[in-house]
């Protein structure tokens, strides 16, 4: 028996389109920091409880799945936006920020163009294996 289905040339993904009001749901959902900050996660909950768990708590699948009556609705929320609001200006804080790292660790060694001491001004030369050999041996 042969099968007479017409296989998809492609797959086209549609979209909501994002209210004006709301550009940066979609840089805080692909930004992994709601994964770890409550007020992000409380926010994307917010948006719709229960398809927050039908997508699993994953953002970005939410963002594509929600209709677009319900952003238009989030957009002229006053309370709603001003959460947004908070959490966006705490994201741009956080990756504008210094972190942790920036502030106790001292500076990196950034290597230059001359040449270091013990260092070969020629590639090493690999042997057929992959590893390096050594020029001594």
């Amino acid at each position: 028996m042969r099968d007479n289905a017409v296989k998809p040339i492609s797959t086209l993904i549609v979209k909501p389109a994002l209210p004006k009001a709301l550009q940066g749901l979609e840089a805080l959902a692909y930004n992994l920091r709601w994964a770890w900050d409550p007020d992000t996660i409380d926010l994307f909950r917010r948006i719709d409880p229960v398809l927050w768990e039908t997508a699993y708590h994953n953002p970005v699948r939410m963002i594509h799945d929600i209709g677009q009556e319900r952003l238009d609705q989030l957009s002229k929320n006053p309370g709603f936006m001003a959460h947004f609001k908070r959490v966006s200006e705490s994201l741009r804080a956080f990756m504008d920020g210094d972190t942790y790292f920036h502030t106790a660790a001292p500076p990196l060694i950034r290597p230059s163009n001359t040449r270091l001491p013990g260092t070969f001004s020629r590639p090493t030369p690999r042997c057929r294996s992959g590893t390096m050999s050594s020029p001594l041996l």
